[in-house]
């Protein structure tokens, strides 16, 4: 059938009907094109070391967003700060919690910490990429 897709919601309006199809068995994994590996060391899954969490960007989203992979399970109760290089940011509930321009950091939608520029560049500002090592520490 015909997908209709927003600009922002894939789960929604792309993988969640094709989820169905291949639970209804409407169609074949293989019909879905070839199987492929991870690529080795690419999640390398944040660790709490009892100070605070070790983790690092897993993903640059087209917005310049950082994508890491500390979960926000890790940061269970109390109020953390997230760093990344030399800046330090107070873990915040939404992007409206910071100014146009502004950096922020923010548990996203899949559940782990995002690094962000309100209405700008993370990446850019940052001078971060997929690997940046990004610490998560209990605030002063």
């Amino acid at each position: 059938g015909v997908v209709l897709r927003s600009a922002t919601f894939h789960g929604r309006d792309l993988f969640a009907p094709l989820a169905a199809e291949l639970a209804a068995n409407a169609v074949d994994f293989s019909s879905l094109g070839p199987e492929i590996e991870p690529a080795p060391g690419r999640l390398l899954g944040a660790v709490s070391d009892g100070a605070g969490v070790r983790g690092s960007v897993v993903h640059v989203d087209h917005f310049g967003n950082l994508v890491t992979d500390i979960g926000a399970e890790l940061l269970a109760g109390g109020r953390w700060s997230i760093i990344v290089g030399d800046v330090r940011l107070a873990l915040a509930r939404t992007y409206g919690d910071v100014a146009p321009g502004a950096l922020v950091a923010l548990v996203n939608s899949f559940g782990t910490v995002e690094v962000a520029v309100r209405d700008g560049n993370a990446a850019a500002r940052l001078g971060a990429r997929e690997m940046t090592p990004v610490l998560a520490h209990p605030a002063d």
